[in-house]
């Protein structure tokens, strides 16, 4: 007889005293806080009421469980008996009452028989092995349970997404970097409507994909061609269309950090050009098309404004300062924020206009997170739109004056809670600002190195996420200035990455914004730093190209980058200065004109030969600044004191 300790894991054991069922089994989440688990499958009820991502270690000992063997012989029975059907029973089988599965031939036959689980065919496997690895809600696995829901899904028949292990993934890993899909519960009730699960599924389809690069990466390209397709045709109605563009801007950034750069760039146009054409930039458009629902309608404002972030993030590393979106006159007013969002509880929303007096108010409002990231990507947005260029291809020290004092204006309106980058004592970081930090830091640095110290090495040109030096620029008394702004600027986001929050999980893009700086501080290196200072920037370097393969680990392009910075770092650490280019700039008197020892260079990882290596535009003289936001200058030295 077997024993409660030796039960399969979904069957209880007999009661012990007056306590209740007694489970052999715990899952993950419960084990580790050691509390007592009633080992549901697919989800237990604390990991269901807690919304945990609930997940069971396979056993070591082999075998299936009761409840995957019982789920076996009834599928194979139905599979059997579907196939014993032959012509000459067909007409005995008409008079049966029993049709849960329709039988018509033909192509519509494969259709109309699959059931709500229905096992995914794959190639070169016979049906038993097929069967094995798709046995409906007793998989042992997230592989399993994709395997039995992609045929379902293709044919709407998807199961309740609340229980989806892919989409979890997503909502743990990859929505808080970039949140504007519906709060998790909202999403799963809207897609229970049969009214509006049409206009879900592309969208679902999206999150499914990018949850499987995160906990998946083997099916993770299945389910990215399924997007691709479900994406492909949108819904005539005005709500289809805006959870399209939605869709669209999730999926680029899925294709784009997996390598796939033209067909992100076409998904991020499509996302462009719908919300333009419905409207979503006006203040009305969410209260119109909300449905009633305050939710829905901070879904929309979230769903403009990530639109417009992410595409200043493109134009920052495709060399382009100028992007579509920041032409946009928005009136959409400002996301609240990411605790409201997820409980629904939304507030009555702030005006731009209010964000952009905020200075004046008496009452010392303080606004979002998601308010405060939008602000500083405006503020990338108004010094790129303005700044001329000098006869010699450079940004004028002029500019770049004005450039620090609207960042560091963002900065010093900061309300003390918002420096605070670390937002709980579990180690939970507010994602939002620390974007919105790195990517002023590294505008900070971009601005100000030119007329700095920090020489540029040739092989620069390698890094697809940072841009050379003009052929000449110009120094004068302030050299001194740039270097420690420019030093600065790279300490604050050694400062962010340094935080006690492991592992370094944010937004892919920060691989470009971290790159910006780093780069840079190898330059500090080979000619600045000596003895001691050196050692602990060396440290400090390993630090940045760690987080850096923390991302690279989960976006492949991201692993393409560190490459790049790897092999610029052996070079240009690997032996002494040349004393022909360490030039002392400290001791110049006036303005002169220094050879950065570059030539016109093609970029080898951008097929158009178009795209020279000089400064001699205003997007390619911003776009080493502009690859990378951060936080001013002075950003660090104040950011020293909030960052805790």
């Amino acid at each position: 007889m077997q024993s409660a300790e030796e039960a399969p894991p979904s069957a209880p054991a007999a009661r012990v005293g007056g306590g209740g069922p007694r489970v052999s089994l715990a899952c993950v989440p419960c084990r580790t806080r050691h509390i007592k688990c009633d080992a549901t499958r697919p989800y237990c009820r604390r990991c269901a009421s807690s919304d945990r991502h609930c997940h069971y270690e396979r056993s070591r000992r082999g075998g299936l469980d009761r409840e995957t063997l019982a789920a076996r012989r009834r599928s194979r029975g139905i599979r059997e008996a579907g196939s014993s059907v032959s012509p000459s029973s067909s007409t005995s089988s008409t008079t049966s009452s029993s049709s849960s599965t329709a039988r018509v031939s033909g192509e519509d036959s494969a259709q109309l028989s699959i059931p709500l689980w229905c096992p995914l065919q794959i190639e070169g496997e016979s049906p038993d092995q097929q069967f094995d690895a798709n046995v409906a809600f007793g998989f042992q696995n997230v592989s399993q349970f994709y395997d039995m829901t992609v045929s379902a899904f293709q044919d709407n028949q998807y199961p309740d997404i609340s229980k989806d292990p892919l989409i979890d993934l997503y909502y743990e890993r990859f929505h808080a970097l970039h949140p504007c899909a519906l709060p998790r519960r909202h999403l799963a009730e809207f897609y229970r409507d049969p009214t509006k699960r049409a206009s879900l599924e592309p969208l679902v389809a999206v999150l499914r994909f990018i949850g499987s690069v995160y906990g998946h990466p083997d099916q993770s390209t299945q389910l990215k061609q399924q997007a691709k397709r479900c994406v492909s045709d949108a819904p005539p109605c005005t709500t289809s269309k805006a959870f399209m563009a939605q869709a669209r801007l999730l999926l680029s950034i899925g294709l784009f950090w997996c390598g796939e750069k033209a067909n992100s760039k076409q998904a991020m146009e499509a996302a462009k050009q719908a919300a333009v054409e419905l409207g979503m930039f006006q203040q009305e458009f969410a209260t119109q098309n909300g449905l009633g629902d305050p939710v829905l309608e901070e879904c929309w404002r979230r769903t403009w404004w990530q639109i417009f972030i992410v595409d200043a993030y493109y134009a920052a590393m495709s060399r382009t300062v100028k992007f579509s979106t920041q032409n946009v006159e928005a009136t959409v007013d400002l996301p609240c924020e990411e605790r409201e969002y997820e409980a629904g509880t939304i507030p009555v929303p702030k005006t731009l206009e209010e964000f952009d007096s905020r200075e004046f108010e008496l009452n010392n409002h303080i606004y979002s997170s998601f308010a405060y990231h939008v602000g500083a990507i405006r503020c990338i947005s108004s010094v790129t739109a303005v700044a001329p260029l000098e006869p010699s291809g450079g940004i004028s020290a002029k500019v770049v004056a004005e450039v620090d004092a609207i960042i560091d204006g963002w900065l010093l309106l900061l309300p003390e809670c918002k420096r605070q980058l670390m937002i709980s004592k579990d180690g939970v970081v507010d994602e939002l600002m620390f974007q919105a930090h790195m990517a002023l830091h590294a505008l900070l640095v971009g601005f100000h190195r030119p007329y700095s110290d920090l020489l540029f090495n040739p092989l620069e040109i390698l890094s697809t996420c940072k841009m050379g030096a003009p052929d000449s620029v110009s120094v004068g008394k302030l050299i001194n200035i740039h270097t420690v702004r420019c030093l600065k600027a790279i300490e604050g986001q050694i400062q962010l990455m340094a935080l006690p929050a492991r592992p370094f999980h944010h937004s892919p893009f920060v691989i470009c914004m971290v790159i910006a700086g780093t780069i840079p501080f190898l330059s500090a290196c080979k000619f600045l730093f000596t003895k001691e200072r050196l050692e602990i920037a060396r440290h400090q370097i390993r630090l940045s190209i760690g987080c850096l393969k923390s991302l690279a680990d989960v976006w492949p392009q991201g692993a393409i980058n560190i490459r790049e910075v790897q092999m610029i770092a052996q070079e240009v650490l690997a032996r002494p200065p040349n004393k022909e280019q360490d030039i002392s700039l400290n001791g110049m008197n006036g303005a002169e004109t220094v050879d950065s020892g570059f030539s016109i260079q093609v970029d080898p990882y951008e097929t158009p030969t178009e795209e020279i290596v000089s400064f001699s535009s205003l997007d390619d003289a911003l776009q080493p600044c502009w690859d990378i936001s951060s936080v001013p200058a002075d950003t660090c030295l104040y950011g020293a004191t909030g960052i805790r």
